[in-house]
């Protein structure tokens, strides 16, 4: 299960719907992967969707904060959800243009 966010247009829109703060041609894909984190019971299960083409960060992210450990998940050819799985739960759930 999601429990909280980096980007706060991320939270509106998975929370309420707001789509202000994220790019529209990313709205759809979004939508499934957010969906998908939530679900999400174990570490591995993301490994199921190739698609997203998951994998392990490690160093810092383009805001300099520390991301070894977490996993990013493609959703456009710059744009990245990244996330944190912690005793069965997401966390620190972002979206980043990382190039």
């Amino acid at each position: 299960m999601i429990i909280d966010f980096r980007h706060k247009g991320l939270e509106e829109f998975f929370r309420e719907g707001k789509t202000g703060k994220i790019n529209p041609e990313h709205l759809t894909r979004i939508r499934a992967i957010l969906l998908y984190l939530n679900s999400m019971r174990s570490e591995a299960e993301i490994l199921q969707r190739a698609n997203w083409r998951p994998h392990r960060l490690t160093g810092k992210n383009p805001n300099g904060q520390w991301v070894n450990g977490h996993w990013s998940l493609k959703v456009s050819s710059n744009w990245r959800i990244t996330y944190f799985f912690y005793k069965g739960d997401v966390t620190l759930v972002d979206y980043q243009d990382y190039h």
